[in-house]
C-alpha cells in the first residue's frame, strides 16, 4: 500500500528534530512493507523533494510544498497529481481547512489523525471550531469521514460533534530517537545532588497552563514528610518565571529544587532513569510526549486529566490521575506511594508503553484503518 501523509500546519518543520510524528509513523509503515510519502509546508517559494533512507529497503519521500497561511491553516497549491500516485491519504485535524478539503472532495480513501479536544482553557480553539463547524461541516462529513485520534478525550470530543467513525490509537515513540548521551557536566552535577533522595521530575514549559505553582505546593507538602528533591526542566516567559521563583522562596524549598532552563533531548534519559516520580498537573495537553517518555523509562506518573493521561494511565495500576487540582489529594496519594516504596506501578507503565505505544506497534492500527477505507 502507498500512503501519503499530509501535514497541513503552515510552518517549516525541522525533520531532524526529536519528535516528528509523521516521520516516526512513516518509518514504522515502511518497516511493515508499505511505501510512504509525507507532504510538509514550505515557507519559501520553491517546491522540493528529499529522501529519508531506512533500513527496510524503501525510502520515505519528503515533499516540501508551498502554500498560503490563513489563520494558521496551511493551504497547499495543487497536490492532485501527487495524491493520484498514492492509495491512501492521511491528514491532520478535522478542523484544518486543507484537511476538510481533502476528506470532503478527495477521491482517494482518507484518514484524519486528530489530537485537540474541548477544554475551557483553550478559548481560541473552541471559538475557531465553533465557527468552522457551522460553516463547513455537514452530515456526509460526519457519516463518512474516518478518524483516528490521539486520545480518548479527542474521540469523545468528535463523537459529541456527530462523527461516526472514530477510533483512539494514541501517539507513538520512535525508540531510535531516544538517544542517551553520556551525562553532560550540568546533568552530572544534578545526578550528584539528587543521589539518595526521592526525586520528582517535571519536563516542559514553565507557564500558567502547566500549573507550576500548584506543583510546587504539592511538592512542598510531600517534602515535609520525606527526603525529596524536585528537578524542573523548562523555561517560559520571564513574568511567570518570576512568580515561580517567588513561590519557591515563599515555600522555603530553595535547597530542594533544581531548575534547569534548557536541556538537550539526548540528555533527558539520564534524568528519566535517575528520578522516581513524574509530576504533570497540566491544564490542557493534546497528548504530552513527556508522559510517554517518563512511562517508557519506568517512572511513576502523577498527572491531571489530559489527552495523554486519559489514554495511557489506568489510575492506580500504571500511574495516577487526579480529576482536580487539590493539594491534599495529590500530596496524600504521593505520600502513600512513598510509604509503600512500590516500584511496580512504574514497571507496569514501562511494560505497557514498550508493548503498545512505540510507532512499530501503533502502525498496525493505522494500517487496519487504511485497509478499512480502501
Amino acid at each position: 500500500m502507498k500512503i501519503l501523509i499530509i501535514r497541513p500546519f503552515p510552518e517549516k518543520i525541522n525533520i531532524d528534530s526529536y519528535n516528528v510524528q509523521e516521520i516516526g509513523l512513516a518509518k514504522a509503515l515502511v518497516e511493515k512493507g508499505h511505501e510512504c510519502g509525507i507532504v510538509f509546508f514550505e515557507t519559501k517559494k520553491n517546491n522540493s523533494e528529499q529522501l529519508i533512507h531506512t533500513d527496510y529497503g524503501k525510502d520515505i519521500h519528503i515533499y516540501w510544498r508551498t502554500g498560503i497561511n490563513i489563520l494558521k491553516n496551511g493551504l497547499f497549491w495543487n497536490l492532485k497529481e501527487l495524491i493520484s500516485e498514492y492509495d491512501v491519504v492521511q491528514v491532520n485535524e478535522y478542523d484544518q481547512l486543507y484537511s476538510w478539503y481533502i476528506y470532503t472532495y478527495c477521491k482517494k480513501p482518507v484518514i484524519v489523525y486528530h489530537g485537540p479536544y474541548f477544554n475551557s482553557f483553550n478559548k481560541r480553539y473552541n471559538l475557531k471550531t465553533s465557527i468552522f463547524d457551522r460553516i463547513f461541516l455537514n452530515k456526509r462529513n460526519k457519516q463518512n469521514t474516518h478518524i483516528l485520534t490521539k486520545s480518548e478525550m479527542a474521540s469523545t470530543y468528535l463523537k459529541d460533534k456527530g462523527f461516526e467513525n472514530v477510533k483512539t490509537v494514541g501517539v507513538g515513540l520512535d525508540k531510535n530517537k531516544l538517544v542517551n548521551e553520556e551525562p553532560c557536566e550540568e546533568v552530572v552535577k544534578t545526578l550528584d545532588e539528587i543521589d539518595g533522595f526521592n526525586t520528582f521530575l517535571y519536563v516542559g514549559k514553565i507557564e500558567e497552563r502547566r500549573n507550576i505553582l500548584f506543583l510546587l505546593d504539592v511538592f512542598s507538602e510531600v517534602n515535609k514528610c520525606s527526603k525529596c528533591k524536585l528537578v524542573l526542566v523548562g523555561t517560559g516567559l520571564e513574568e511567570y518565571k518570576k512568580r515561580v521563583r517567588a513561590k519557591i522562596i515563599e515555600l522555603g524549598i530553595e535547597e530542594s529544587v533544581i531548575w534547569i532552563d534548557k536541556m538537550a533531548q539526548s540528555q533527558l534519559p539520564n534524568l528519566y532513569k535517575a528520578c522516581k516520580f513524574f509530576l504533570f498537573p497540566t491544564e490542557y495537553d493534546i497528548f504530552g510526549m513527556v508522559l510517554l517518555e517518563a512511562m517508557y523509562y519506568g517512572m511513576t506518573v502523577f498527572s491531571s486529566v489530559n489527552g495523554g493521561s486519559s489514554t495511557l494511565i489506568h489510575s492506580g495500576e500504571n500511574g495516577y490521575i487526579f480529576n482536580d487540582l487539590n493539594v491534599d489529594a495529590w500530596s496524600n496519594q504521593i505520600k502513600n506511594v512513598l510509604n509503600r516504596d512500590d516500584s511496580s506501578i512504574g514497571l507496569k507503565a514501562q511494560e505497557m508503553i514498550q508493548k503498545n505505544y512505540l510507532w512499530s506497534s501503533l502502525a498496525d492500527d493505522f494500517i487496519d484503518a487504511y485497509e478499512n477505507c480502501v
